[in-house]
């Protein structure tokens, strides 16, 4: 059976959401979460053919969220 998890994570989108932005508390992800959607829907608007390329790239609903929440979950409690 071949494993399809990056890294300990379910995919490389959350891996690298975690990678890139360490969050350490729900309201940063969620904040992270509403960030990244507000960009790409910039970039998928632009008239730019680059833009759109990126924002088409940029696959939002491949990120675990509420993977990403869990592993906050956890640091938090191992703090306490």
């Amino acid at each position: 059976m071949k494993n399809n998890t990056y890294n300990g994570w379910t995919n490389r989108s959350t891996w690298l959401i975690n990678l890139w932005y360490e969050p350490h508390t729900e309201s940063i992800l969620d904040w992270i979460k509403e960030e990244l959607e507000e960009r790409v829907s910039s970039l998928a608007d632009s008239d730019n053919v680059c833009d759109k390329i990126l924002a088409d790239m940029l696959d939002l609903q491949e990120i675990k969220w509420d993977e990403l929440k869990e592993h906050v979950e956890t640091e938090e409690t191992c703090k306490s």
